[in-house]
């Protein structure tokens, strides 16, 4: 189409600007050039459009032409795009379901899990002292495979509370695009998430955060029942096993608030998956 429009009498350099207008994704863009020069296309039209094969009354309806083709290619672009990001924000909001019931999921298996290791641990260890038969070994294997699964348990939840964050903010986001017009004079009075920096990867409040702060208790109540029953009729018992205890649960806040925190200084998905 430019080359029709250089022969009515545009320059090079114009030409060139209308190509990239018409190829811009902003292709709106060429409908302000055409607007621009349309008394230029209204003394050239009869002269020199109509040899290139185009036959077109008047520059109006040469603009009219334009208009409706860039008209087009824009609601052709923007229907894709918006069914896009309508696929985009379902599969999302599915996401963060399905992170937020295995976040719950792994809790309740860690649960189970605790009260089955440290009912085989107590019992062997009572076991043992009512029989006067050694099973301090066993009950202190229990407990160490126990607290290895646990850690395991601990970080696969902080693990899970970033993918959360990370889609609830990309969802946020979404919702800013569309909302941020006012679409039907819809003002989201209710103050709906918008914000696509929340939530915070570490909220203290959170119930996911506080799932962390039970599993690390019982870690520390692992390791606690560990030392205690390694350092049986030793002086210290009762002091070494508590100190472990404190050291182990505070140990385990603190590396996952250091983690979460850590990826609030990342950009987008360098939280997720580090920098390359």
């Amino acid at each position: 189409m430019c080359e029709e429009i250089k022969a009515i009498g545009i320059s090079k350099d114009e030409s060139v600007k209308c190509e990239q207008a018409i190829l811009s994704p902003r292709r709106i863009s060429s409908i302000d050039f055409f607007a621009h020069h349309q008394e230029n296309l209204d003394i050239n039209l009869h002269a020199k459009v109509i040899p290139f094969g185009l036959s077109f009354p008047s520059s109006r309806h040469f603009f009219r032409y334009n208009y409706n083709v860039v008209k087009s290619a824009i609601s052709t672009e923007d229907s894709e795009a918006i069914k896009f990001l309508e696929r985009d924000f379902n599969q999302c909001f599915m996401q963060i379901r399905h992170y937020d019931s295995q976040i719950w999921n792994i809790s309740r298996f860690a649960f189970t899990a605790y009260i089955a290791i440290l009912g085989t641990a107590i019992g062997t260890y009572r076991y043992s002292a009512d029989k006067s038969i050694d099973l301090t070994l066993v009950a202190i294997s229990v407990l160490g495979v126990g607290l290895v699964l646990g850690l395991l348990i601990y970080g696969l939840v902080i693990r899970n509370r970033v993918y959360y964050v990370f889609v609830c903010r990309y969802i946020n986001e979404h919702r800013k695009l569309f909302l941020r017009s006012k679409p039907l004079g819809f003002k989201n009075i209710t103050g709906m998430y918008v914000d696509p920096s929340l939530p915070l990867y570490f909220d203290w409040q959170s119930w996911q955060l506080c799932l962390c702060y039970i599993i690390a208790g019982l870690n520390a109540l692992l390791a606690s029942l560990l030392v205690f029953f390694a350092l049986d009729q030793c002086p210290w018992q009762w002091i070494l096993t508590l100190t472990l205890g404190i050291i182990t649960a505070l140990l385990q806040i603190w590396l996952g608030v250091t983690y979460l925190k850590s990826c609030e200084t990342r950009k987008g998905s360098e939280a997720v998956f580090g920098k390359k």
